[in-house]
Parts: C-alpha cells; structure tokens; sequence
C-alpha cells in the first residue's frame, strides 16, 4: 500500500544533495512511526558501510519530537545516535581525533529566524551536529539522513522547531524527513507550518493504514502468537473496517487484551469454541473502536440502556443513531454468534477496560456450558457451512421445537422466527401458513403473562432484538413480518394496562415499602424515556385506596410519605415544570380533602402527621397547578 514512499525514500537517500525536505502525513495510530523504522531497518541492512578508522560512518538517525521543550533536547537526541557511531570501536576516535580535530567545528551556532542574531549554540569535545556541515565530507562518510518524528508532539514553538531542522536541509545537505499530522495543529502553528512547507518541503505523501500488514505483524509479537489469533486474521480486518478508524495502535491494544483472555483459559475450551471466541473478539475489537470515539463513547458506556431504547423509541433521533452503530457491524454479524455490539458483552468489556477486571471467569463459565450439545437454533449460527439434509433437519427441529414451547426465552423465539422468515424470504425453505398463527398465539401467551410494565418492556425488547438478530434481507418482505405488526401491537394494548413500578408500591403502600418509593422515584421509567421523578405518578390511582394506606400507617410511615411528596415534587427548586405534573392534579385534590377530614378527629402527634402530610399535599397539588415557587 505503501510501496511507493518506501521506494521513493530510497531514491531520495541517493540525492548528493536535495536541498529539500520531504514531509510524511497520517492519522494517529495509522502506523507512520513503523513505517520510517522499518524503512530504516531496511536501508541499513542494504546499505551496510565497511568499517575505516579514517572516517566516521554514518547511518539514518531517527529523532523522535514527542515532549521535548527546548532545541537542546533535539540535539542530546541526535547525540545519543551519533555517538555510537565514533565509540562503537575502541580507540577509533583516538586514532583519527588529532587527524580531524582541525577540520570538525566544536562549536556551532544556529541563526533560526535569519536575523543575524543566534537563538542558540551548542558545544563540546566532539559537537555532533558540527559532524553534519559540509566541511566534513571527507571525514564523514555514508548518508547525512535524519527522520524527525510526532512533529504534531512537540512543544518547541513551530516557527523555532522548523528554522532548526530547515539548518540540516539548507546548510548540511542533509536528507530530512518530518512526519506528523497537521490535523492536530492550531490555526497559527499550522501556519508556520504552511510556510516551511511552501520553501522547504519538496515531496509530500501520505502514510495510509495497512491493515492486512499490520495484523499479522501484531498476530506474531510473542504476547500474541496465540494459534486462535492467527487464523481469525480475517476476521480481524474485517471488523477492524467496520470500525471506520484508521487507528492501529488501537486494534494492537484490543488484540493484546484479548489474547490475554485466550491464554488465560484452558486449552480445551479454546479448542472447542471456536465460533464463541470468533464473535467475542469481534465484541472486542468493536468496543475497543467505539468506546474511544467521541461520536459513540456516551452511548457505549451507557450500552444496557442505549440497547433498549434503540428498539423501543424507533422515531426518536438518538435511537436511530445507535440504530445505525449497531448497523456498521452488519458485515461481522452475518458470520458470527453473537452481535458485534452485543448488550450482554459490552457492559463487561466496558468494565474491562474501565477497571481492568479480568472477563477469564465469566468466559470459562460460559465456554463451560458450551461443551454441551447444541440446539437447533444455536446450530443455525452457521446456517452457510451446513449441506442441505443437515440444514433440512435443522429447520424442521427448530420449528417443532417452537411449536412444542421448548424454546422460552422471548430473545431465542425472536431469533428462531426471524431466521425462519430469513430462511423463507431467501427461498431455502417455505414457511408454513399455520405457523405464524401459532406463533401469534404462543406471543399472546407470553406477552399475557407479564404482569407489570418492566417486565413487558424486557419481554418485548428481548424479543425484537433477538428477531432483528437475523440480517441479510429486507425484513419488510419477509413472511414474519405480520408477527413483529401482531407484538408490537400487543405491546401497545398491554402498555396501557399494566402497571410500573412505582404504580404496584403506590397501591400495596405500607409501612413496609414506603421507604422505597424515593428509590423507585430515581430510577428509569421502563421505556428509558426519563426518571419516576419526572413523570406524573398518581394519575391512575385511586384516591380512596391510598387514603385507606396511609390511615392504616404508622405516624413514621405517614412521615415518609410526605417527605417523599417533597421529593418527587422538589418542593425546594423553583423552576418551571410546565404541565409536567398536571395530570396528577385531580387525585391529589381529592386525597388532600380525605385526609383533612380525617385529621380532625386525631390529636397530639398523630395529629402533627396528619397536618404535615396536608402540608405536603397542597404544595403537590400547586406543583401540579404548574407553579414554579413552592417554598
């Protein structure tokens, strides 16, 4: 890919004297850094000098900029290079000292803004830079070559930074190559830039990523060299594409992790999972991607959630957005388990690598459990491998396995229809008429026995996303498409009869629970849509009965209850909800008068409950008026 740079360095090694710079560009972690040391491991290895002790050899030097301050920094590192070259023997040096000292500068001085005054001056018993002048060429022999690198790294003020290395391509004939990314650079750094380029820089490329290369470069580092790693190098580039970041460091460091998870476990587990650690590492890579970039990070972090709402709010802008993340690993999904972004793995492989707490137990628990006969279902994982009698057999035990009510799980049944309607729309095998009425009636069932609003909303989303598990077709063609219309119409029905939370505590209130009620408060309504808090709670109960509670409780209990009114309501901010709380209005008028009837008849501390849940009552109610002062 990067064949031509490669060549073109070599060609411009051989110039006498370029006069010119050459400038090497590329995203971070694309592998730039790589590239000039291998160029340079090359050139060395082809262009070895014979040793004299008449001269000074000289070979590439690379100079990384990263983190230095001062120019002084910049030449302790060239001197670190240089210096081997004339202790590499000993007495060399002394041998040839005498006979070149007259002809070497000891001292030299750099006029970096053309001002005829010098910015800075460097001296010795040997200056290493004095070594690159034109004066030398006797003395000096091989190729005056050096590489600046992380150009964009460096803290030395641009213009200063670039009048130094300008001094090795106008006055040392020296070949010069910078590498760095001007993306990352301020508008008057870059600037500076701009101008060095236009006089000085005489070729530019830029370093793209090689993926192919990189990956087997990574797959053979001894902490790598894992036989499950070498023969997933496919898989690896893929999922690595569909990440869309040209970020190799970042593939190198999920590959890292990973295998240490691979030699973490036993050997036979390994062996015998292929396909599992095939879609887990996939999951690795993807996280390891997403979780590191600015548009995905939030909803990564957050995935148990974001999950859920992508499927359930389908309209809303933040739901398609993590609908189309999902979709980038359209591609690895087809071949794998288990999604890319699976909501099961990512929150543990977020914790990874937020904590750094080992997934080896979890993952030899479940490749555990594998080593028992497969299903159906999981078999049809990889539907392509099969030959037609094996797949034949396959459909027919997974439709009767469905019929019979084996399969349970809301997320297995989604996935068995959608590869079944999959499989139909695909024409490997017809779907028969009677089973969607029969899956219709088996979903009615299920959706039937869920007896509170959190549990449908985990019982319709974990069917919807095992059903939308199957890719590879339009869904809106397949034959199962009347069953996801038929469930999501139930879905809606149900919606509206059962309760939440929040509402089941309200209507078993006691003494027991009443403490609970400002811990369900802050917690996320089923759809994920916002908070107990900022919702209206008491809409659909019936004042009588919560009368009725709250006389049959301690005055503690009616205590807790009215501070958790103040903080439902926040009693103490000032702030407009608007509508917000409206709909709870008519309910509490009605429990406010109740309870003020009561309350005449109680005296001495019962009393003062009574009173203060009154008080509580009527600043609910002014909240639910849509005022905004309450205290």
């Amino acid at each position: 890919m990067n064949n031509q740079i490669f060549d073109f360095l070599n060609e411009y090694a051989n110039l006498p004297s370029p006069q010119y710079a050459v400038l090497l560009r590329g995203k971070w972690g694309c592998g730039k850094t790589y590239f000039v040391k291998n160029w340079l491991a090359e050139f060395e290895k082809s262009n070895k000098l014979p040793a004299n002790e008449n001269s000074i050899e000289l070979n590439p030097i690379y100079v990384s900029l990263f983190g230095m301050r001062e120019i002084s920094d910049i030449k302790s590192a060239i001197d670190r290079c240089v210096n081997p070259f004339f202790y590499s023997k000993a007495g060399k040096m002394l041998k040839i000292a005498g006979r070149i000292a007259s002809k070497i500068i000891f001292k030299t001085e750099l006029d970096i803004d053309k001002d005829g005054k010098s910015e800075t001056s460097f001296s010795g018993a040997l200056d290493s830079l004095s070594i690159f002048e034109n004066a030398n060429k006797d003395e000096v022999k091989g190729v005056k070559f050096i590489i600046f690198d992380d150009l964009e790294r460096c803290q030395i003020p641009m213009k200063q930074l670039l009048g130094f290395i300008n001094y090795f391509v106008e006055h040392c004939d020296c070949h010069v190559v910078v590498v760095g990314e001007e993306k990352y650079l301020d508008d008057k750094t870059l600037h500076d830039l701009l101008e060095f380029k236009e006089k000085i820089v005489g070729r530019e490329f830029e370093i793209l990523p090689d993926i192919e290369a990189a990956i087997k470069l990574f797959v053979s580092e001894p902490m790598m060299a894992t036989d499950f790693l070498s023969k997933e190098t496919g898989m690896i580039q893929l999922c690595f594409e569909c990440t869309t970041t040209h970020n190799l460091r970042l593939l190198r460091q999920s590959l890292l992790d990973f295998s240490s998870l691979i030699l973490a476990l036993p050997t036979k587990l390994v062996e015998n999972n292929h396909e599992y650690l095939r879609s887990l590492l996939s999951c690795y890579i993807a996280v390891y991607a997403e979780y590191r970039n600015i548009d995905s990070h939030a909803f990564i972090v957050d995935w148990e959630n974001c999950a859920v709402k992508a499927f359930i709010d389908t309209k809303d802008e933040e739901s398609q957005k993590i609908r189309w993340l999902i979709g980038k690993y359209d591609k690895v999904n087809r071949l794998n388990q288990f999604e890319a972004l699976s909501s099961e793995m990512v929150p543990k492989i977020v914790e990874h690598i937020e904590k750094g707490l080992s997934l080896a137990p979890m993952c030899e628990k479940i490749l555990s459990q594998k080593t028992r006969k497969l299903t159906a279902l999981e078999r049809l994982d990889s539907y392509w491998d099969k030959t037609n009698e094996e797949f034949d057999e396959l459909f027919d035990s997974l439709v009767k396995e469905l019929k019979d009510g084996i399969i349970s799980e809301p997320v297995d049944i989604g996935k068995s229809i959608g590869y079944l309607g999959f499989f139909d729309a695909m024409q490997f095998r017809e779907l028969p008429e009677v089973f969607i009425s029969n899956m219709k009636n088996r979903l009615l069932a299920t959706y039937q026995s869920c007896t509170c609003l959190k549990d449908l909303f985990n019982c319709h989303y974990s069917f919807i996303q095992g059903y939308n598990y199957v890719r590879g077709c339009d869904q809106d063609k397949m034959k199962t498409k009347c069953i996801i219309d038929f469930v999501s119409e139930l879905f809606e029905q149900k919606k509206e009869e059962l309760p939440d939370d929040m509402q089941l505590a309200l209507r078993q209130l006691s003494d027991e629970n009443v403490d609970n009620l400002i811990y369900i408060d802050s917690g996320t309504y089923p759809d994920h849509s916002s908070s107990f808090r900022m919702r209206p709670i008491f809409a659909k109960e019936d004042p009588h009965q919560l009368f009725e509670s709250l006389c049959k409780m301690s005055n503690r209990g009616r205590n807790s209850f009215s501070r958790f009114l103040a903080f439902h309501y926040e009693f103490h901010v000032n702030c407009d909800f608007a509508d917000t709380f409206k709909p709870d209005h008519e309910v509490l008028v009605k429990l406010r008068d109740l309870v003020k009837e009561e309350a005449k008849s109680k005296v001495s501390i019962e009393k003062w409950s009574y009173d203060g849940l009154i008080g509580g009552l009527d600043k609910s109610i002014r909240r639910t008026n849509g005022e905004s002062m309450i205290e």
